[in-house]
């Protein structure tokens, strides 16, 4: 295992739960779990998920990376990446959200650090989490709607806008019958997701790690030390509310 991907310790953080605790939670998860990603795999239909991008340097951001002409979370994904790590290493190993890290792809492939992805429909799917691209956008570049029909929906929507209606494009293309309320549905709450971070905790304290290999100690002992510390503060916060709403 490679003892600094955090990614590898979320795997171990879910299999360290007792298995009567993992059953409750399959079974609680099972349906809900297969519907919704049913329908995500229907609409994004990616050959991959977006989070198993592995980005590839280039000459000129091996170069300014070499040089420490890049600085902060730029110089932070990029040695990510020199090391073989894909989205979701990035985003689980320091503590970003998915959105962030597909902004700094984003800026990196415009800076040439990094090689581009042609027409990798996972990439649109990036650019569409940094906000790069707008939904109509991405769905012509799925596949999901042709140039066409973009235009009929953008026209429409220009449309509406000057009667006074401020009608989002999903709403336009749900109207003509291009799209369906769920699939509208499944974009916005991918997008709103990826914008959350990952915070592990619950179950670290079961993990076992290897004694006598003091990365992976430190590094388990580090995230314990973490959550600790986001818990106490979740618990100042609270209290700061509880004595602002006179709550006893």
């Amino acid at each position: 295992m490679n003892t600094t991907n955090v990614s590898d310790l979320f795997t171990e953080n879910i299999d360290a739960l007792p298995l009567w605790v993992k059953q409750v939670a399959y079974r609680k998860m099972e349906n809900s779990v297969k519907s919704e990603l049913y329908h995500f795999m229907n609409i994004l239909n990616p050959n991959k998920l977006v989070q198993e991008i592995v980005p590839k340097i280039t000459f000129k951001g091996k170069n300014e990376f070499e040089g420490n002409t890049i600085f902060g979370d730029i110089r932070i994904f990029v040695q990510s990446i020199v090391m073989g790590q894909n989205l979701f290493d990035i985003a689980v190993n320091n503590f970003w959200t998915l959105a962030h890290v597909c902004k700094i792809l984003v800026k990196c492939v415009d800076l040439e650090y990094v090689e581009g992805f042609g027409a990798d429909p996972n990439y649109a799917i990036a650019q569409f989490l940094s906000g790069q691209i707008r939904t109509g956008e991405l769905l012509k570049r799925l596949g999901q709607l042709d140039v066409l029909q973009l235009r009929q929906a953008l026209e429409e929507q220009r449309a509406q806008k000057e009667m006074g209606n401020d009608i989002k494009i999903a709403d336009v293309m749900i109207q003509l019958g291009f799209i369906t309320e769920a699939d509208a549905k499944i974009l916005l709450n991918f997008k709103e997701d990826a914008e959350k971070p990952l915070i592990m905790g619950f179950g670290f304290t079961t993990i076992k790690f290897d004694e006598t290999n003091n990365k992976h100690k430190e590094l388990i002992m580090n995230l314990q030390r973490e959550f600790k510390n986001i818990v106490q503060e979740n618990k100042v916060l609270k209290e700061r509310l509880r004595t602002v709403l006179n709550i006893k």
